[in-house]
């Protein structure tokens, strides 16, 4: 029983079995309760450096109204993006007369396609964007 006890805490508490290891149960009881030790030394350390590096409110509040000033920035930009797209499109020799070559429709066809792109990636940033309106706890906290 002793010995299944001991297998127990040295495994819980991830000592390890190691090339050394008491024999005796005064040994075995002592190596227990600096490992009990050691675990509660080790979880004091995390928590407090969990606490220490947490945001205060008003210090989350800038944080997200940074995060949604720089996701509307780059939505302004993939805006722009879009819109240069759609005049490089237009602007394609040939695109507004009957006659094309093969060249002028693969030149449409990649503007149209890098358009897609800009536009999809518009959205995305957009979605981001909105998402930014409010921090998940306040809004909890106003429910």
């Amino acid at each position: 029983m002793t010995n299944a006890m001991w297998l127990v805490i040295i495994t819980m508490t991830t000592v390890g079995y190691g090339d050394g290891y008491p024999s005796t149960h005064c040994g075995r009881i002592i190596a227990t309760i600096a490992c009990i030790i050691g675990m509660l030394l080790i979880s004091l350390m995390v928590v407090s450096l969990t606490v220490s590096s947490e945001f205060s409110k008003e210090e989350a509040k800038a944080y997200y109204i940074l995060k949604r000033l720089y996701a509307h920035d780059a939505v302004k930009e993939k805006a722009s993006d879009v819109i240069k797209a759609a005049f490089r499109l237009t602007n394609v020799k040939g695109f507004q007369t009957a006659k094309t070559s093969s060249n002028t429709v693969m030149l449409r066809f990649i503007w149209f396609t890098k358009m897609k792109k800009s536009i999809t990636i518009f959205k995305n940033d957009n979605k981001v964007a909105n998402n930014y309106e409010q921090p998940t706890d306040e809004m909890l906290h106003q429910l």
